[in-house]
């Protein structure tokens, strides 16, 4: 027996590597194997942990109850951790609110902040309302909009803070919104609080009530549904794709590149829309992908229209009156706006007018837009609608975002 560790030990002498070996298989199966986590020099319990870590609840849970609902977990030497992992009701009690009850606070926190987020039906927290999921959602607001509807059939109220005063009621049901922009319009009035939202639009169609909104919808019901108008659109649409869509994928195709399919759909609608609107091209869709500042200005007028809707009038208003955050990228996007729009009104107001002195006959890309509609409309015996460039503005700003905003969403 003694010759035989002899034998033993001047092998491990010579091969010392077998003994660690040895020690690691022991460490590794006691490790592993112990339901109550070992406390090694050096390392402490971290290989437990780490050799349960695709069972983690389960064997927490065993830990637990093994050691009396209370154990400490130590971590390396050298990380000088700590934790006190207890499930004793009387022990979390004390801790959470007799003694740290901003422990509480934060636990309450993550569970909010977990819930709103994973959450597809809004939640009405006290005091915040829906707020916490529509910020937790806003990288992703139409297609968390769209589960919502669908998940509570089509519509629901969003309610915002208390404090703001804010309820929106949304809906996709064809049925509503025929009721409340058509048949029963007049019921639902726009408010002071949304001619303040959308106080940039001015007098357009947008913010128009009762006999007003009426004749508007009118005069453009006699626009869109005459032959001409319609030739116009489709003769439009057609050379736009042919001449400005087609080519930019066959570009990108030829290249062998990833195209960002949204952005040159804007592109296209943006086009489209302002031949449309003044029969004139802006040209943003073509191979060089030219800068558009107007494209850009009218993407921040809509980001800083939905700031407006979630906070508090007051809070937007003051930003204004101070010129700084939201309210300051508005009115930088209001100039480029309305720079471009002038531009091409003063020039179409020109054509039109040298047309009528020469009395010659314009063809149908130049006559069928909207813009020159509204110029050589007749407002005499309309309601309290006078023809000034400020209404040919609000129009003009009107039909652009009701066009490219409304059809860049279907067409992506």
């Amino acid at each position: 027996m003694g010759a035989w560790l002899m034998n033993l030990w001047c092998i491990l002498r010579s091969y010392p590597e077998i003994l660690l070996l040895a020690f690691a298989c022991f460490f590794f199966i006691y490790s592993k194997n112990s339901v109550i986590p070992v406390n090694w020099p050096l390392v402490g319990m971290l290989p437990s942990i780490i050799l349960n870590s695709h069972r983690l609840h389960e064997w927490v849970t065993q830990g637990l109850r093994e050691c009396g609902s209370t154990f400490i977990f130590h971590g390396p030497w050298l990380a000088r951790r700590k934790f006190l992992m207890t499930c004793d009701p009387a022990n979390v009690k004390h801790i959470m609110v007799t003694r740290y009850p901003e422990i509480l606070l934060v636990a309450f926190a993550c569970f909010f902040f977990i819930y709103s987020k994973n959450s597809v039906i809004p939640v009405n927290w006290p005091l915040v309302g829906m707020l916490p999921s529509f910020i937790f959602n806003a990288h992703r607001l139409h297609e968390w909009v769209t589960q919502g509807l669908r998940e509570c059939g089509s519509t629901f109220l969003f309610h915002g803070p208390w404090f703001a005063h804010m309820e929106i009621l949304m809906t996709c049901d064809p049925a509503n919104v025929k009721h409340i922009m058509v048949t029963r319009s007049s019921n639902f009035p726009r408010g002071d609080d949304f001619l303040k939202i959308f106080d940039v639009f001015g007098d357009g169609i947008i913010n128009s009530e009762l006999d007003v909104w009426r004749f508007q919808r009118k005069m453009h019901h006699t626009l869109f549904s005459s032959v001409e108008f319609r030739r116009f659109v489709a003769k439009m649409s057609r050379e736009k794709v042919e001449n400005g869509l087609m080519p930019v994928l066959e570009h990108k195709a030829q290249q062998g590149k990833a195209v960002d399919l949204q952005d040159v759909l804007q592109r296209f609608m943006l086009d489209s829309t302002c031949i449309l609107v003044f029969g004139a091209d802006p040209g943003s869709l073509s191979l060089s992908y030219p800068i558009v500042p107007f494209s850009n200005a009218k993407d921040d007028l809509m980001e800083v229209l939905l700031f407006r809707h979630a906070v508090p009038v007051s809070w937007w208003m003051l930003l204004r009156r101070l010129m700084i955050g939201e309210e300051k990228k508005l009115a930088e996007a209001l100039k480029t706006i309305d720079c471009f729009i002038n531009e091409h009104i003063s020039k179409r107001m020109e054509e039109v007018r040298e047309s009528k002195m020469q009395t010659k006959e314009k063809d149908m890309h130049e006559s069928c837009d909207l813009l020159a509609f509204y110029i050589n409309y007749r407002f005499e015996d309309e309601i309290g609608i006078s023809k000034s460039f400020k209404f040919l503005r609000d129009n003009a700003l009107n039909l652009l975002v009701a066009g490219k905003e409304t059809m860049t969403p279907c067409l992506t």
